[in-house]
């Protein structure tokens, strides 16, 4: 394997302990990581990962245990990481937005002479790294106007301006197109290829195995598994490590098409879609697929009732709906999944039970007093049934994971009964043994009779989960594909011609 061409670590954790307040975060962590090799991170969220990428950065201080770099033991802070030689590219940018291209590489490394900074050394040292990673972004452009993927560049070329040893990517394609991630695994490889350590850490199965020369699992903080050959895993093995049981993968069973619950017709939203045509079946996931811009989510928004229509009709039973507002469309039986799980779906600040309970006021009150008997009921029962960990129903929201956040809001619309059911990017940021859950959970809704209209931008996913595929392209749907016409390749076809 790659990680043999040294027998040192370039970096290694020895017994790393970390504790906060009521957790332990790190329990006698061991962890190594060679030249010329990219090592994978994997777990559930909450297992540790990212206290132990901010260990291995300087951020923070073990309470037990050290981060070795060359055999030697590294002082804990980010300037002794910085001079080790380690970069650490975060899951969102880390750009200052009001600076350029140049100034943000550079920062931190100005290499003023006799206190005077040149602009024009900045410049110049920014485009040589670019160069390498990015030729097509300019220097001069501020950090603002660049793109998700872009800005995962400009930070990849200030690691390489440092001439990192080590460079971590913590979730680097959650906002990323499939294009820009083909060019980012791209990237991966020639800085693997020129023999820097690479850790990358991802919730994405297909990624890991796409890159991973070792794998490392971590489960409450410790290691479970250390360094495993990629080769001799699969997503199975991974899953089940992470998690700590038997975990029954998806597996797709063709569902029973019921009558048309929801039709679409003529739908137009001006500057985000045009004359969109859907219909939606009892018992059926219905994907629609498209690259990030094609309109995906502001379809989903307007048939819930979120964002105004400016022409066309949606039909519920064949009933034309009126739909001014998100309150239209829960009364109309529709129910939405956001994709931006913390601005669009939860309220933080409140508990694990108000956030469950914010769209069923109007069924466990009677004049206007709340039932707590029965929203109490309503709490217990969906926190059982999806599996939700939480301390207490009091617990505030934001202390939850990602994927324990995103099965209290799939409660919240379950426990109304939903006849259709939208999903946008339901699996968004959350853990795999979390996702599997939610798979399972998506068939069974389709088992028992819901409509489900699913948006996703893992294709794996969504070909997998769909039982029919719509795909959209600037704004219009292009293609409409049963599952034995919808391939990856087909998808991609009509999504980016």
């Amino acid at each position: 394997m790659t990680a043999e061409r040294s027998r040192t670590p370039v970096v290694e954790a020895r017994g790393l302990v970390k504790r906060f307040p009521g957790v332990v975060a790190l329990s006698g962590m061991d962890f190594g990581l060679y030249a010329g090799e990219v090592h994978c991170l994997v777990g559930e969220n909450g297992a540790g990962k990212s206290t132990l990428i901010k260990t291995l950065s300087g951020f923070h201080v073990p309470d037990e245990g050290a981060v070795h770099v060359d055999g030697e033991v590294m002082a804990a802070n980010t300037a002794a990481a910085r001079a080790a030689g380690i970069a650490t590219i975060h899951q969102e940018h880390n750009l200052v937005p009001n600076m350029t291209v140049a100034e943000n590489i550079m920062l931190g490394d100005w290499k003023a002479r006799r206190g005077v900074i040149s602009p024009r050394r900045i410049r110049d040292d920014a485009e040589a790294a670019l160069a390498q990673v990015a030729p097509h972004v300019r220097p001069n452009t501020p950090a603002g106007q660049l793109s998700a993927a872009d800005g995962q560049l400009v930070e990849i070329a200030r690691a390489v301006a440092q001439d990192a040893r080590v460079v971590i990517m913590d979730e680097p394609t959650t906002a990323l197109a499939d294009h820009d991630v083909d060019l980012l695994f791209g990237l991966v490889q020639r800085l693997r290829a020129r023999g820097l350590a690479i850790l990358y850490v991802s919730h994405k199965l297909e990624e890991v195995f796409t890159l991973a020369d070792r794998i490392t699992v971590i489960r409450d903080g410790a290691t479970v598994a250390s360094s495993i050959p990629a080769a001799e895993l699969d997503a199975r093995a991974v899953v089940q490590l992470m998690v700590g049981q038997h975990v029954e993968m998806y597996q797709h069973v063709p569902h029973e098409r019921g009558e048309a619950v929801l039709t679409v017709s003529g739908l137009s939203r001006a500057g985000a879609f045009a004359d969109v045509d859907l219909t939606l079946h009892a018992g059926e996931v219905v994907g629609l697929a498209g690259l990030i811009g094609a309109g995906r989510s502001e379809v989903a928004r307007c048939i819930f009732g979120a964002d105004p229509i400016d022409a066309g009709e949606v039909r519920m039973a064949d009933q034309p709906l009126q739909l001014r507002s998100p309150v239209d469309g829960i009364r109309a039986g529709i129910a939405l999944v956001p994709e931006e799980r913390k601005l669009q779906a939860i309220i933080p600040g409140l508990s694990v039970r108000e956030n469950i309970t914010l769209s069923l006021l109007d069924l466990i009150s009677s004049r206007g007093v709340l039932n707590h008997k029965a929203e109490n009921a309503v709490v217990s029962r969906y926190i059982t049934e999806l599996g939700v960990k939480t301390p207490s129903t009091e617990t505030p929201i934001r202390s939850l994971s990602g994927g324990n956040q995103q099965k209290a809001i799939l409660g919240r619309w379950l426990a109304r009964k939903p006849k259709v059911l939208i999903l946008d990017e339901p699996t968004k940021g959350i853990d795999v043994g979390a996702k599997a859950e939610i798979h399972r959970l998506i068939e069974q809704l389709a088992r028992s009779g819901a409509a489900v209209l699913l948006i996703s931008s893992e294709l794996p996913e969504l070909l997998e989960l769909s039982d029919r595929v719509a795909v959209m392209r600037a704004g219009r749907i292009v293609a409409n594909l049963d599952k034995t016409q919808a391939t990856k390749e087909t998808v991609m076809s009509h999504a980016a011609a």
